[in-house]
């Protein structure tokens, strides 16, 4: 459950840049940052949602989704407290969609309550890979016993 709201988040976030991407980019260029790094992170930021977004989406590469989707997250959270702690002289916000109603504080209560979600998914996917294992073993050498003929 955990996963699939994950995709629908960074679908929407990458879909919401994509759509309005001469306002996105304008955004970006607005941050307080080097505008070589404004513009790589103008394609690299969906890129990476649509990319995390598609990991979760397979059980095959969920857990290297889960993954990213912590690293992004936490990313995401670490520039929000640096804007709330004025780390910056000015900050307008490049968030669309419903999220560009969110206060600051508002931004990071959202991303702490994803990253705690994210974490425990981590947490049972990484639980559930290992008791699959764990009973895999057991079927392979519990197999073995009962087909094997008594040496004569």
């Amino acid at each position: 459950m955990i996963c699939a709201l994950l995709v629908v988040l960074f679908v929407y976030a990458a879909a919401s840049k994509l759509f309005f991407f001469r306002g996105f980019t304008n955004q970006m260029l607005n941050q307080p940052l080097p505008r070589p790094l404004s513009l790589m992170l103008v394609w690299l930021l969906p890129a990476a949602e649509l990319s995390t977004a598609a990991l979760l989406f397979f059980s095959r590469t969920r857990s290297a989704g889960l993954w990213a989707s912590l690293g992004l997250m936490t990313l995401f959270t670490g520039y929000v407290a640096l804007v709330l702690s004025r780390a910056f002289n000015r900050v307008p916000c490049s968030c669309g969609g419903i999220f560009s109603r969110l206060s600051w504080p508002g931004h990071l209560a959202f991303n702490l309550v994803t990253l705690v979600f994210t974490g425990l998914a981590i947490r049972f996917h990484s639980t559930q890979k290992r008791r699959s294992s764990i009973k895999d073993i057991f079927k392979f050498f519990g197999q073995g016993r009962g087909s094997r003929k008594p040496v004569e």
